[in-house]
């Protein structure tokens, strides 16, 4: 059985244990991680039908910029979504043909999964006008539960996330010069992973200045403010590749950045190999956070609402490592651990890794820090990885 039959199967048997006759997943990335398939923004919705002991349909629109992958796990339906095809709009055309599939399955009198933060309140309406006495219950923790513990083929593909991420850190490092904008680093950045990767790929860039950063308000879109001599740069890049997020931060000077900086990066970095010595299967999420925020605070630093989260098909996800959130970390999760500082007066940065839960600990997917990065910082860091 391939991957993702099993994951269908998982799905399809938390879905009977609820008692319900089938499920409609619209979310997305809940596509992508039960069929492979990665939307392009322009592309019109997908929606995956699912019912126990049936075949999946998944609805598709009928013009696609990135195609649907070749299955034998599901079957596929188009639907016509560009303007002008024919009568009605994509949305109608959609509803049309997933009532089309409930109707074969003889789904009537039944309550049915949806995601219901997502699915259009027009289909629902739609679905219960054409199939009588239909009801439906939220199935949006299902999956989220799922998609908690990875396989080892989504940690191979979180890994070449975190790799693709390096590329674009190196391209930021070597484009940050005097006189150079924020948005002109973020976009050399953005050019080279998708040079890299060899197609159109989604990226999140929250490339900002330092002193336009707070606790408050963490980063934000490049803009063209201009870094001048001694400027420091928060680059935080994180790149969905073939549908998995990689997620990165680093801190970028031009010339020596001033004293206050230097003092936030060597607390940050002491507490990124904390964090990677405390994290192991067991360990509650508020606990690594503890460990983070606390040696953060200890140096008389603030800390930002979270020091890390999970990752996969979506790019902020569980488990979050905040204070209240007292989820264990499980094997085969992955995380990333983003320890944060802020100073008044000075400004804030953060540092991120991507890192692997194993049996024995924890592992960086993929280190981009520099390579020259100072002898304190590896000495520090062979304390963990033995290296």
């Amino acid at each position: 059985m391939t991957e993702l039959a099993c994951r269908i199967q998982r799905f399809q048997d938390m879905v009977q244990d609820r008692g319900l006759t089938c499920a409609i997943v619209s979310v997305p990335h809940d596509v992508t991680y039960l069929t492979g398939y990665r939307s392009y923004w322009e592309d019109g919705p997908a929606m995956l039908a699912m019912a126990p002991g049936e075949k999946p349909i998944v609805v598709i629109p009928s013009a696609l910029l990135c195609p649907f992958p070749s299955l034998d796990e599901v079957d596929v339906r188009p639907y016509e979504n560009y303007p002008g095809q024919s009568e009605g709009s994509g949305y109608l055309n959609l509803a049309r043909q997933v009532v089309d599939v409930l109707r074969r399955w003889r789904v009537r009198g039944a309550m049915i999964g949806v995601e219901i933060e997502h699915v259009p309140h027009f289909l629902i309406e739609f679905l219960q006008l054409k199939i009588a006495d239909l009801e439906v219950a939220d199935i949006t923790s299902l999956l989220q539960e799922q998609r908690l513990v990875k396989s080892n083929a989504e940690v191979d593909a979180l890994c070449e996330s975190a790799r693709v991420a390096s590329v674009g850190q190196e391209a930021a490092r070597c484009a940050l010069v005097e006189g150079r904008s924020e948005i002109e680093v973020a976009a050399d950045a953005w050019r080279a992973m998708e040079v890299e990767v060899g197609e159109i790929v989604e990226v999140s860039l929250d490339v900002v200045c330092a002193a336009r950063t707070s606790v408050d308000s963490i980063g934000g879109l490049p803009s063209g403010n201009v870094c001048g001599k001694g400027g420091v740069l928060v680059c935080d890049i994180a790149p969905r590749v073939d549908g998995y997020w990689g997620d990165s931060c680093s801190v970028l000077s031009v010339g020596d950045p001033p004293a206050g900086i230097c003092d936030m990066h060597g607390v940050l970095r002491e507490a990124m190999v904390l964090g990677l010595e405390a994290a192991s299967p067991g360990v509650l999420a508020s606990e690594l956070d503890g460990v983070i925020r606390d040696h953060v605070r200890h140096a008389g630093f603030e800390c930002y609402q979270h020091s890390g989260h999970g990752l996969g098909v979506t790019k902020f996800e569980r488990p979050v490592l905040s204070p209240a959130n007292y989820e264990p970390l499980r094997k085969n999760m992955v995380i990333t651990l983003e320890p944060a500082a802020f100073c008044e007066g000075v400004g804030g940065i953060r540092l991120e890794q991507m890192v692997h839960i194993t049996d024995s600990g924890a592992r960086l997917l993929f280190d981009h820090s520099p390579e020259n990065a100072d002898s304190a910082f590896r000495a520090l860091k062979s304390a963990f990885t033995g290296e």
